[in-house]
């Protein structure tokens, strides 16, 4: 074991780990959600990856604090590991969950007859950019 933890200490295992570790969460993030535009997570499946996702970082610090004289850097390593892989699957579900609510606004013919009056009410694509320059600049002029 002393052996395997002062190679736990080197710069180059410590990178090696972190890209394995990368490339196996990201296969997990293709398994779980393999197209996030067409996958239709179920709201409770979603929901669970989430709940994953928020406690893998307190599970993986947990793990580490079992091993003793684990190098620190390698906790660090592993640690950010697992963030990115949290927040990776974070981000798919918020992006699956908004792709399918546009799914279900452009599959609606009514909600889009509503939109399109709704941006008629401007009176033209000039009058939209001056309000839309208005608010993000405070300026009056295009």
């Amino acid at each position: 074991m002393e052996k395997l933890l002062k190679l736990c200490s080197l710069p180059k295992v410590q990178h090696f780990v972190h890209q394995m570790d990368i490339h196996f969460f990201q296969v997990l993030v293709e398994i779980l959600i393999p197209d996030v535009l067409r996958t239709v997570l179920s709201s409770p499946l979603s929901c669970q990856i989430r709940n994953f996702a928020r406690n893998m970082e307190q599970w993986m610090r947990r793990a580490l604090e079992t091993v003793e004289d684990f190098p620190q850097a390698m906790r660090d390593t592993k640690l950010a590991s697992v963030k990115l892989f949290s927040n990776a699957l974070t981000r798919y579900t918020s992006f699956n969950h908004l792709a399918r609510a546009a799914d279900s606004v452009l599959n609606n013919k009514e909600q889009i007859a509503q939109m399109y009056n709704d941006f008629c009410k401007y009176g033209s694509t000039r009058s939209f950019i001056r309000t839309k320059h208005t608010l993000i600049l405070g300026s009056t002029s295009p």
